[in-house]
């Protein structure tokens, strides 16, 4: 580059050269100076200005991997959130575990297809990459519920199985020993936890057990009781059972099929229930014979009252003289029947024929005869014919004055004293007359 002296020469024309003194050079370096710093100022800004347009570039690519992070973790998240809501809610519905898994993934993958594509190109690749472990974590959370649901549900049946096997027992308890042995084999072919099967397996024993000797006390508490005797039947006086001895009965039963699988706690309640039902039995015999002898008793009461009612009728009859139809007092004989009156009816009606001759008198006539026959006595001395004569005529007198007393028109129409007409109630006047003829004959029944 010329220098600026050598330009300022060139510039000058020689004719305008005028002689004079010397001038001083002027210097030019400051300005030489100032243009090589703007070069270098635009050098610098064209520097500083890349620089910028990078870290732009880079600051502007850095937010899109952050914006495009936070979506990509919040959308993780949320379906994080949605897969433990899903399975709670799945594990509630009943028979909702089947086939979950199977649908959890299917749901994870259409998530993951619906969620790309509201996503950037920078999310879509962060979403690749934790997308594979969400659909692990989904799979081993819906599988492992699933799995224990139906292991669950396996035992459920096998529990739903258990109580028709429990049925059988109960209904036969012979059938215990081969109900047990299918449960048994049914539990040890499931895949289920080896502690479960134990479990399963206890609990059939114990179930079965229980019921089939809760059976055998039940139809023969003493059946039960003598194969072991803990409480031997006996209570005490409140009649509360007497505690039993477990290892004592436990030892005594170890060659029985049933009761040699039971526990101690429920062979404890085997005996216990056998000697409550043996001594609730023997109460409820005591109280039955106590009551069949009440009612014997009162059988016998009625039996006696009833036979003394058909006496009455019968004695009454025979002593006034009275004839029986065997047809129509058949219920007054079958009441008399094995009773003493039986037989002294038939001394009474061996004597209706005299009773009779003798009821038919007015009674001041049978007053009179027996009257008589007290005077004898008196006279001449007392034997047994006479005894027994005075002794008849005096109950046919008391009986006819019984029946004077008990129905007095009717006595007197049967003694001959008068001759009771029928009422004629067709009409109030009809019935006065009759009524009217009926009060002297009461008056003359009502004297005797």
């Amino acid at each position: 580059m010329p220098a600026f002296r050598q330009i300022e020469s060139r510039l000058q024309p020689a004719s305008l050269v005028q002689p004079g003194p010397a001038a001083r050079p002027i210097d030019l370096s400051p300005v030489a100076q100032g243009l090589d710093t703007a070069a270098a100022v635009a050098e610098r800004a064209q520097i500083i200005a890349e620089r910028q347009r990078r870290e732009s570039e880079a600051l502007l690519e850095r937010q899109q991997q952050d914006e495009a992070r936070v979506a990509v973790t919040n959308a993780v998240t949320a379906r994080r959130a949605a897969v433990t809501e899903q399975l709670i809610t799945t594990e509630s519905t009943p028979g909702g575990m089947a086939g979950a898994t199977e649908r959890a993934l299917k749901d994870h993958q259409a998530w993951v297809d619906s969620t790309a594509k509201t996503l950037t190109p920078a999310g879509q690749k962060l979403l690749a990459l934790q997308a594979p472990e969400l659909q692990l974590t989904t799979h081993e959370k819906f599988f492992g519920a699933e799995v224990k649901a139906r292991q669950t549900a396996l035992v459920t049946d096998f529990s739903t199985g258990l109580d028709a096997a429990r049925r059988n027992v109960i209904a036969d308890p012979a059938q215990f020993s081969d109900t047990l042995a299918r449960q048994i084999a049914l539990a040890n072919t499931l895949n289920l936890p080896d502690d479960t099967r134990a479990k399963m397996v206890d609990q059939a024993r114990q179930s079965l057990a229980f019921d089939a000797a809760t059976t055998i006390a039940t139809r023969n508490p003493d059946a039960i009781l003598s194969r072991f005797g803990a409480a031997g039947g006996k209570a005490n006086k409140d009649g509360t059972v007497l505690p039993s001895d477990p290892a004592k009965a436990l030892a005594a039963v170890q060659g029985d099929p049933v009761l040699s699988q039971l526990s101690p706690d429920n062979l404890r309640q085997v005996v216990e229930r056998a000697t409550m039902l043996k001594v609730t039995r023997d109460a409820a015999a005591q109280a039955e014979a106590e009551r069949q002898a009440r009612l014997a008793e009162i059988a016998a009461n009625q039996r006696a009252r009833a036979a003394d009612q058909a006496w009455a009728v019968l004695s009454g009859r025979a002593m006034t003289g009275v004839a029986t139809d065997e047809k129509a007092d058949a219920p007054l004989f079958k009441a008399i029947a094995g009773t003493p009156y039986a037989a002294e009816y038939q001394r009474l009606a061996a004597q209706i024929p005299v009773r009779t001759a003798v009821a038919t008198l007015p009674l001041n006539q049978q007053q009179a005869q027996i009257d008589a026959l007290i005077g004898q006595r008196n006279a001449n001395g007392t034997n047994t014919a006479l005894e027994e004569q005075i002794k008849f005529r005096k109950e046919v007198l008391a009986a006819a004055k019984k029946q004077f007393d008990d129905s007095p028109l009717r006595a007197g129409q049967q003694y001959g004293l008068y001759s009771v007409a029928p009422l004629d109630t067709s009409s109030f006047d009809a019935l006065l007359p009759g009524l009217a003829a009926r009060v002297p004959q009461a008056d003359l029944a009502g004297r005797q």
